[in-house]
């Protein structure tokens, strides 16, 4: 992401790699770009399913479980949902 002109929060002689090419980045956002502004209604879609998948992935973490008072023998109920 380019901030004001010129101020990159990545080493622009050495850019990131893209994973998708295996090759260095060669577009970023610039100044006043942003995901939203991009993407327009697609991104909100996308936020939500990452939200969705997250959160799928987390509840079968016993330590995060026992955050909230729950452990691999709690019942669940449908106060907790």
């Amino acid at each position: 992401m380019e901030e004001p002109k010129d101020v990159y929060n990545f080493d622009i002689h050495h850019p990131p790699i893209n994973p998708l090419t295996g090759l260095p980045i060669s577009s970023w956002y610039k100044p006043g770009q942003s995901w939203t502004g991009q993407f327009e209604d697609l991104a909100t879609i996308v936020d939500e399913c990452r939200c969705e998948l997250v959160g799928a992935y987390l509840m079968d973490d016993l330590d995060l479980l026992a955050l909230f008072g729950f452990d691999q023998n709690s019942a669940i109920r449908p106060a907790d949902c």
